[in-house]
């Protein structure tokens, strides 16, 4: 469908009616101002086709109508521009829209001002091609303005005024009625109407900036990047030659397994010493930190209140110096890729997780919430040797008071230099034992 066709068909007869006629001088008539029919003397201000005014005692709504009967549809569009072109031939004040701009090199949105304006042409035209619908001055700047109706300007338009250099403004007009009166219409097309900048150096000018300033940073967010991937890059080599070394330091280190005597008791001393990955985070042997987690987390609680998780074990190993302090508080990202780098590596944490599912495996440990607990047969059996020991100690210590009172009573040069606890250590003539030992038994 071409233009005329999408003109007549939304702005014609059947949409829109048409109240305004030229006169033979070239004015336009409301239909309020001429009499009926042809003795108006108006002509279509799109086709220059005749037109009969038709008025209120004869139809609903007044309005013109072609002589001929074939609407053109292009009159109610064509009043539109000619009655806004109107409204500047007085040199009244204009709305000018909001826009970008520059306030002390930063980009900032400009309010919208209304300014006074002069009409200079209502047609103007060069060899660049530039023909806007008007050409006015405002703040002592030439001006085109650009009235739309039915098409708002397209991106060729808007870059041939880029290049003229003229600033512009387009007034939105296609949801103002066809048939509306001149005072509505110059209301809008000066104050009320949508508008908006078709060229303007400065909003150039703050577009340009904000481009640069989007350029500069990404620029620095490329170079944090750059920076961090090599800080990140150095952290893990370090990390990976590290744990490198340590794990030969560790080949030839000493095992001492705390409370050692406790956990063979209790029969756990073959779930102490298992190789995990990442058991050269630590400054000890496995077994040595193995025991640490057993003896000290779960059977002493010391811990606390707070739940047994790998996390939480890894910081009391910390403070217990257990953890070498380059593999302590590793990121995520740098474990990930130092593994890659030194398939033995896991961070301590992980370590500490390696193990527990290991004991958790071996029904040494069971699920408590989201944290684990030592199972109950073996928590109570070493509760209970906890506290056998406890009450030997005491009936012990009982003993040693007894003997160093009746000690006490005896002469010097019978006593001699015995105490209780020397004599403890003593041996029986008969059973060949330590009285420390019968006593124990």
């Amino acid at each position: 469908m071409d233009d005329h066709e999408n003109a007549r068909k939304s702005f014609g007869s059947d949409r829109a009616r048409l109240v305004y006629g030229r006169r033979d001088d070239g004015t336009l008539a409301h239909i309020s101002e001429v009499p009926r029919g042809l003795s108006c003397g108006c002509r279509c201000p799109a086709c220059g086709g005749r037109l009969i005014a038709r008025l209120k005692d004869v139809h609903v709504v007044p309005h013109f109508a072609h002589n001929d009967g074939e609407t053109c549809g292009g009159g109610p569009e064509t009043v539109l521009h000619q009655l806004a072109k109107e409204a500047f031939r007085i040199n009244p004040k204009m709305q000018l829209p909001e826009r970008l701009g520059l306030d002390k090199g930063k980009v900032v949105m400009k309010p919208g001002q209304e300014v006074e304006t002069e009409l200079l042409r209502l047609e103007y035209s060069d060899p660049k091609k530039i023909i806007p619908d008007l050409y006015v001055r405002a703040l002592s700047y030439d001006l085109f303005v650009e009235v739309a109706v039915t098409h708002a300007s397209d991106d060729t338009k808007i870059q041939r005024l880029r290049e003229h250099g003229t600033m512009a403004v387009e007034i939105d007009l296609s949801k103002l009625p066809r048939d509306a009166t001149r005072e509505q219409i110059a209301d809008a097309v000066l104050r009320t109407a949508p508008r908006r900048w078709l060229y303007h150096p400065g909003i150039e000018a703050a577009k340009a900036k904000s481009r640069a300033d989007e350029e500069k940073w990404q620029a620095a967010q490329a170079k944090r990047f750059a920076d961090y991937q090599a800080k990140h890059n150095r952290r893990v080599d370090e990390l990976a030659r590290a744990y490198g070394q340590a794990v030969r330091q560790l080949a030839g280190m000493k095992t001492v397994v705390p409370r050692h005597a406790e956990l063979q008791a209790i029969g756990l001393t073959e779930h102490v010493g298992i190789k995990v990955a990442g058991y050269g985070c630590f400054t000890v042997p496995p077994a040595d930190w193995q025991a640490v987690i057993l003896a000290e987390v779960f059977h002493d609680n010391c811990l606390g209140h707070e739940i047994p998780k790998a996390v939480s074990i890894a910081k009391h190993l910390e403070k217990r110096n257990l953890i070498r302090p380059l593999f302590r508080r590793v990121s995520r990202e740098v474990a990930d890729d130092t593994t890659v780098a030194e398939r033995r590596f896991a961070p301590a944490w992980r370590a500490i997780d390696s193990y527990l599912q290991h004991l958790l495996g071996k029904d040494v440990l069971g699920h408590q919430g989201y944290g684990v607990m030592l199972e109950k047969s073996l928590a109570n059996k070493w509760t209970a040797r906890t506290l056998a020991l406890k009450q030997g100690t005491a009936a012990m210590h009982a003993v040693v008071q007894k003997v160093d009172w009746i000690l006490a009573e005896l002469p010097d040069k019978e006593r001699g230099d015995m105490t209780g606890e020397s004599w403890l250590d003593s041996v029986h003539t008969e059973s060949g034992t330590t009285y420390r030992a019968a006593i124990s038994v």
